[in-house]
Parts: structure tokens; C-alpha cells; sequence
């Protein structure tokens, strides 16, 4: 009995969270506002640290490996905006709940609610950093394919040389090829996808699973 009515008040917090899209979007906003609100360039600064990065790291990595800097300077600049998300996202994923306590007691809110305004306001600080590439387009000006801003490595795959075995028996490494690979031209194994949603849909479900067991405690634990 309580499963189900678990399962109910957590399809009631998806259902409710698409439906304030609107607020939690415009949150999101406001904490990037609210973090340059200081800064003279304001949001802007997000991009330029993002462009003397690109440009620092980007530039001596392809020169000390002699790589042709109009291939690999977009390769990278990709690569760096996409990892930076990501690395972003799993940062605030174990603080947001705890950062947003208050809210979560106080309101009633969908706890997915507050999950989403930090996915946003990294999705915001993503799109920022994009600018960087199309900065540098009239400088080394390459053809890039809108796939090149998933790619989820700063590497070549052949500059891998120790590892190789443990980077294969990796879950994650499946879900980096199926998004490297079409990037950089190369087939990717059928066996490969099938891994790849096999486990992205396993991960779903034991998200949802887990976010039906214990969203009720979720406000004591905060």
C-alpha cells in the first residue's frame, strides 16, 4: 500500500515539476545573476575564464603532442565545455539538496524541483562557454558538426597507451565511445550501443527506484 502510494506522489512530483518549468528555470538565472551581480562583465566573466583556459591549456597540449591545431583546438574546446558541465553537475548533485534544506521544509515543492534549477544553471553556464567556440571559429576555422559539442573526452583515443584493458572493463567508457567515436568519424559496435542503453536505462530505473523508496525522508535528512 505504501508502494503505491509512493509511486503515485513521485509521478505527482514529475508531473508537477514539468508544470513549474517556468520558476525553476527562472532561479536558475537568478543564481547566475546573482554570482557576477558584483563582476563588471557580469555573467561574462564565465566565458572569458572558460576562453583563457581553452587557449592556455588547448594551444600547449596540441603543440607538445604535435597536433594540427585546426582539428584539435575545436576538439578540445568541445570536449573541455562538455566535461566542465558534467563535472559540474556531479559536484552540486551531492550538495543541492542539503544547499536547498530550507526550501524542501518549508515549501511543497517537488524535490525533483530543486534538481532541476541546478541542471539549468549549469546548462546556462554550458551555453556561456559555447560563445568560446564560435570566437575562435575566424581564427583556426574548422567544420564543426553540432555532434562535436557532446564529445566527453580532451584526448585522442590512440594517445592512450597504458590502461587499455581496465579502461575496457570501465561501464562508463561505453557511454564515452558511443558520443567519441561518431565525433571523430568512427564506427561504433552494435555491441557497444546495446551496452550503452542497457546501462543508461539501468541507471534510470534505479534512480527512480530509489527516489520512490526514500523521498519521503529526504526532508529529515537535510
Amino acid at each position: 500500500m505504501n508502494s503505491s502510494i509512493d509511486t503515485e506522489r513521485a509521478v505527482r512530483d514529475l508531473r508537477d515539476v514539468v508544470a513549474c518549468s517556468t520558476m525553476w528555470s527562472a532561479l536558475a538565472q537568478a543564481d547566475i545573476r546573482s554570482k557576477y551581480r558584483l563582476s563588471t562583465f557580469g555573467s561574462l566573466w564565465i566565458t572569458m575564464t572558460t576562453g583563457a583556459m581553452v587557449l592556455a591549456i588547448g594551444l600547449f597540449y596540441g603543440q607538445f603532442f604535435g597536433q594540427d591545431m585546426h582539428s584539435y583546438l575545436p576538439y578540445f574546446t568541445a570536449s573541455y565545455i562538455t566535461w566542465s558541465f558534467i563535472a559540474s553537475v556531479f559536484g552540486e548533485a551531492s550538495t543541492t539538496l542539503i544547499g536547498s534544506g530550507n526550501l524542501i521544509k518549508s515549501s511543497q515543492m517537488p524535490i525533483v524541483f530543486h534538481i532541476m534549477r541546478m541542471m539549468q544553471r549549469n546548462l546556462i553556464i554550458a551555453l556561456h562557454n559555447a560563445i568560446v567556440l564560435a570566437a575562435i571559429w575566424p581564427f583556426v576555422r574548422w567544420t564543426l558538426y553540432p555532434s562535436a559539442l557532446l564529445s566527453l573526452v580532451i584526448w585522442y583515443p590512440e594517445q592512450i597507451h597504458t590502461g587499455k584493458k581496465i579502461l575496457a572493463l570501465n561501464p562508463v567508457s561505453y557511454m564515452l565511445v558511443v558520443v567519441r567515436d561518431p565525433v571523430l568519424g568512427r564506427p561504433v559496435e552494435i555491441q557497444t550501443w546495446i551496452i550503452a542503453i542497457l546501462l543508461a536505462a539501468a541507471s534510470v530505473l534505479a534512480g527512480s527506484l530509489m527516489y520512490v523508496r526514500f523521498r519521503r525522508r529526504i526532508a529529515f535528512w537535510v
